[in-house]
């Protein structure tokens, strides 16, 4: 059985990878006029000598910024407002509508300027233990580590021992998610990489449907969080 301990100041949750949506299924997203699926986001849109628009997330602050991502489909400078252009590099800030398809995003409304996603409330976690001195379980490494903090911290401490990936099988595992046959159902990841507390490899994709959520179920089971960068459209 694998072990990992986790501490807190005053509460510390068991969490629930179930519950981040790693096995619900995918929203039903509204269609375009063809059918496919409609997908919006905030992104830098950025155009050079070597490609024509693109999305990016992840944006190497420079100047000109540099970054990559699916082409865009129907984009036209000037239709919006804001960019800027420098060294025959042009970008902007944007919130885009459109259908995500073969790793092309194809605009189905105009672009608007960002949207601010306000501020994602912090979920109520309940106590890992109603006495914040108590020790769960009683055996195991648990006393032993409480002990341990004990000699620097003299706060309400709960210590809680459960079974999670250890962090060599969750660095594995975001190598894997880079593999040839994750990115044949996945596409290229965004971003991938370890959540210790969670105890999974959160993964953000492009579009995270629901054959990609089936996959990662598939492969890794609860030891990959799947998340999409571009939003359904309700």
């Amino acid at each position: 059985m694998r072990h990992h301990l986790g501490t807190t100041g005053l509460l510390l949750a068991a969490l629930s990878i179930a519950g981040c949506g790693a096995d619900s299924p995918a929203p039903g997203p509204a269609s375009d006029d063809e059918g496919a699926p409609r997908y919006e986001g905030n992104f830098t849109v950025l155009e050079d000598a070597s490609h024509g628009p693109q999305l990016c997330v992840n944006v190497a602050l420079s100047l000109p910024p540099q970054c990559g991502g699916p082409d865009i489909v129907g984009w036209d400078w000037d239709a919006v407002d804001g960019e800027e252009t420098v060294n025959q590099v042009t970008w902007g800030d944007y919130h885009v509508t459109g259908s995500y398809v073969d790793g092309v995003f194809t605009l189905t409304a105009p672009a608007d300027p960002p949207v601010s996603a306000g501020v994602t409330p912090v979920p109520a976690l309940p106590p890992a233990c109603d006495d914040p001195e108590v020790v769960d379980p009683t055996q195991g490494a648990g006393p032993a580590m409480h002990d341990r903090i004990r000699q620097t911290y003299g706060g309400a401490l709960c210590v809680v021992e459960r079974e999670a990936a250890t962090a060599g099988e969750l660095a594995r595992i975001t190598q894997e998610v880079m593999d040839a046959d994750s990115v044949a159902h996945l596409d290229v990841p965004v971003s991938a990489g370890p959540d210790v507390q969670l105890g999974a490899v959160r993964v953000e994709v492009w579009v995270a449907d629901q054959p990609a959520l089936d996959y990662a179920r598939q492969r890794w089971g609860d030891l990959v969080v799947l998340e999409g960068v571009l939003r359904p459209v309700s």
